[in-house]
């Protein structure tokens, strides 16, 4: 008994499934009829309707296909897509290429811990924005923390104090064009 259940509930998704796929082929031909002339509408529509048998037949009409190296698309790509995130993203000015080329490799291969501790020990908080330092936990509660969430709160502390000395470091060029 419960075999022809599974079975059942396993014929009905893949009914709907089909539904959903008829539906979403017709959006598609719908979108790619409306941009074709008007009489080649008008003759499609003729010969849809000169042949019933046909028509009962072939539930829906393919959409034409273009192989490429991600499988195969239609032509026009379905208005249910949205638009292509990589055409709406704006960029701004270019920088000096000198900090291009110093950036791209900081972000690509990172900065030594060396590097690292040196610029944190450069660019000290400044007396009058505390809010820059990380805050302290309380040694109360830190003994009863676990050692894995000690060890987390000590990194995200450390980030928290490479993040201040960066922005140190931004506020004192900006100091000096102020002043």
């Amino acid at each position: 008994m419960p075999q022809n259940t599974r079975k059942r509930k396993a014929y009905q998704e893949f009914k709907n499934l089909k539904k959903k796929l008829a539906k979403l082929e017709e959006v598609l031909y719908s979108n790619s009829s409306s941009e074709t002339s008007d009489s080649q509408s008008e003759s499609s529509q003729s010969s849809h309707s000169s042949s019933a048998d046909e028509h009962e037949e072939e539930d829906v009409v393919p959409t034409p296909v273009v192989a490429t190296q991600d499988g195969m698309v239609t032509k026009k790509v379905p208005s249910f897509l949205g638009e292509n995130p990589d055409l709406s993203t704006q960029l701004g000015t270019e920088l000096h290429e000198e900090l291009v080329v110093r950036w791209s490799n900081y972000l690509r291969e990172g900065v030594s811990s060396e590097i690292r501790k040196d610029l944190v020990k450069k660019f000290l908080i400044p007396s009058n924005c505390l809010a820059l330092q990380p805050p302290k936990m309380n040694e109360e509660i830190r003994s009863v923390l676990l050692h894995q969430i000690q060890k987390n709160d000590k990194f995200l502390s450390s980030l928290q104090e490479q993040m201040g000395a960066g922005l140190t470091a931004i506020g004192q060029i900006l100091n000096s064009k102020i002043i």
